[in-house]
């Protein structure tokens, strides 16, 4: 009788799936790993239908009953209640151990949380996700623990907008936004007090007519003063509280007043000192918070002259779309499997590799018709487009296309996400020709 070999079982790692079905482009890297991958998510999830295509485990969440919407504290217990008790029930029926747990939008974070320190795995600490989730308690903690921060009231009604009204020292222009949730939807730049109580009415009806969850609706509004200055984002992870690679980007100037993302350019094109202001302030912050252990973007503005920091808000996951892409690009370095092998408490073989030394990006918004012209019939399944094309001189050209979603009046089409592209050289003004050039070939301008 031969020998057989011993069996290995492969780790278990539960994706919760609660967000954008457009984030199943990061999770395509995540199943090419040596491990099982099990989907936790609810029924009706577009996220979660998509990718229960792939064969993969599945978990459902229990929906929360109308009777527990009253208050935030009592949905969150709920929720993350009966979502622990549907991945014990899965782990026990399946006779398998779970790893870790991960996910890759912030809808999950709070209950990754939750469910790593109740099932002793590789996390960050509950109460750090959720102050980074709370833009107000953010705002508060950071000023706390002696990191930059702003003017800022929370607002849950019209009587705070009144308290607002009533204070003459009340900086102008400032900042409307919702105090959770990720992203510039239902974000306003008041101009004056004239505008504020008309620019508080349109965010709460647009938010509340959104497809926004439940806690985000409930969690109110923010209004801080406006910080003038470059915006960058800050992509990279920490590693049980130590931060293992930061990379600065610049973000393309939002288009105003209502905040859409515009792209941008890795790595950073800003003045080394701001660079390095930037730097500096992103080690003091994961010192302030310890015990972070996740890909993370960290969110900012600086005045290149004064060097002052405004802190904008944190994200303990790893970036998505254009900046994933535009991230491994110049690094080398896939933050899906990274946030993969944090969560299995793995080592992540850090090896550094340079594709391209410049990759510049840029959202797109308006007419999904008019770009599907261009693209000749081309689709990527459930209307995903997502491809990377080497050409001669070294250029990297990206498209991902949306058309799904409803176009009510004039006002969504010049606001409805199209999709990204970006192109890559070894500097930025040739990376941005090529940008130039592939819209121009794609009829965009």
């Amino acid at each position: 009788m031969g020998n057989s070999s011993p069996k290995i079982d492969r780790p278990t790692l539960v994706v919760v799936a609660l967000g954008p079905s457009g984030r199943k482009i990061d999770l395509d890297s995540v199943f090419d790993l040596p491990i099982d991958v099990v989907l936790m998510g609810f029924k009706n999830a577009k996220l979660s239908r998509t990718w229960k295509s792939r064969k993969a485990g599945w978990i459902e969440i229990p929906y929360v009953p109308d009777e527990f919407h009253h208050t935030i504290p009592e949905y969150k217990d709920y929720f993350l209640k009966a979502a622990l008790a549907s991945l014990k029930s899965w782990s026990e029926k399946k006779g398998k151990n779970v790893d870790g747990v991960v996910c890759y939008d912030d809808q999950g974070l709070e209950l990754v949380a939750y469910l790593c320190n109740k099932l002793n795995l590789p996390g960050t600490p509950p109460e750090i996700v959720e102050c980074f989730q709370d833009k107000y308690t953010f705002r508060m903690r950071c000023a706390q623990r002696g990191l930059p921060s702003i003017v800022c009231k929370h607002i849950d009604s019209m009587a705070d907008i009144d308290d607002v009204l009533r204070d003459p020292d009340w900086p102008y222009p400032c900042i409307l936004k919702p105090r959770q949730g990720a992203g510039s939807s239902s974000v306003r730049k008041v101009e004056t007090p004239e505008v504020l109580k008309r620019e508080y009415s349109c965010v709460v009806d647009e938010l509340n007519n959104s497809g926004a969850p439940d806690l985000v609706k409930m969690a109110g509004f923010v209004l801080e003063e406006y910080f003038d200055g470059e915006e960058v984002d800050i992509d990279g992870w920490v590693t049980n509280g130590k931060l293992t690679l930061q990379v600065v980007s610049d973000n393309n100037p939002a288009l105003e007043p209502y905040f859409l993302e515009m792209g941008g350019t890795y790595p950073s094109q800003l003045p080394r000192p701001a660079i390095e202001k930037l730097e500096q302030v992103t080690e003091q912050f994961f010192q302030a918070f310890p015990g972070v252990h996740s890909p993370f973007v960290l969110e900012a503005k600086i005045n290149t002259k004064t060097l002052k920091v405004m802190l904008i808000e944190m994200n303990g996951r790893c970036s998505g779309a254009e900046a994933a892409y535009s991230f491994e690009s110049v690094t080398g370095h896939n933050l899906p499997k990274i946030a993969a092998y944090l969560a299995l408490g793995k080592h992540y073989p850090f090896d550094k590799r340079d594709d391209r030394k410049v990759i510049c990006s840029a959202n797109l918004y308006g007419n999904p018709n008019s770009l599907k012209k261009q693209l000749n019939g081309r689709k990527h399944r459930n209307n995903y487009i997502f491809e990377r094309d080497e050409h001669e001189n070294g250029e990297v050209g990206t498209m991902y296309f949306n058309e799904s979603g409803v176009i009510k009046n004039e006002e969504d089409r010049n606001r409805y996400f199209i999709g990204w592209i970006a192109s890559g050289s070894d500097t930025f003004d040739d990376a941005m020709d090529k940008l130039v050039a592939k819209k121009k070939q794609l009829g965009l301008l």
